[in-house]
């Protein structure tokens, strides 16, 4: 029950930053703003439609989404992109998923870059495909972005 509720808040807290993503099939970062000591700073608390998902039935595609925390990084051989992230999902399964960051302009790049670290938690959303189970990343937020309010 508490995983609902942490769910459908962090839907209804999410969907205020994707109003504008809403439409696009375009990769991006979603951003949240936040005044600290009196500066306004925007950091990135999501990637949205970092992949296109395959809707065929021929496509021999599933998609499935996990709060997990991150396990490990890998970048290119340059070091300036994130290229494949590691996380062991409920049934124990281990995925290392490409982020599709290089699709992104170099500013929403490198904010993405900062956003998936090792030991953070995240809603994950990809897409299974193929008898070999190749992972896409479709979306992933930041659980630590969600700000619940108790009364």
């Amino acid at each position: 029950m508490k995983l609902i509720i942490i769910l459908f808040a962090f839907f209804i807290n999410i969907s205020s930053y994707a109003q504008s993503a809403k439409d696009s099939t375009e990769p991006m970062v979603l951003y949240q703003g936040k005044t600290i000591a009196g500066a306004y700073k925007k950091y990135a608390v999501g990637l949205h439609a970092m992949n296109q998902p395959f809707t065929d039935s021929l496509d021999n595609c599933e998609t499935r989404s996990s709060i997990s925390k991150i396990e490990g990084v890998q970048f290119t051989s340059s070091g300036a992109t994130l290229e494949v992230f590691r996380f062991t999902d409920k049934n124990n399964h281990q995925w290392a998923i490409p982020t599709s960051i290089e699709k992104l302009n170099k500013f929403d790049r490198e904010a993405a870059n900062s956003l998936i670290r090792v030991g953070k938690t995240y809603f994950i959303i990809f897409q299974i495909c193929g008898s070999g189970g190749f992972p896409d990343l479709i979306e992933l937020f930041d659980l630590s972005a969600i700000q619940l309010k108790s009364k």
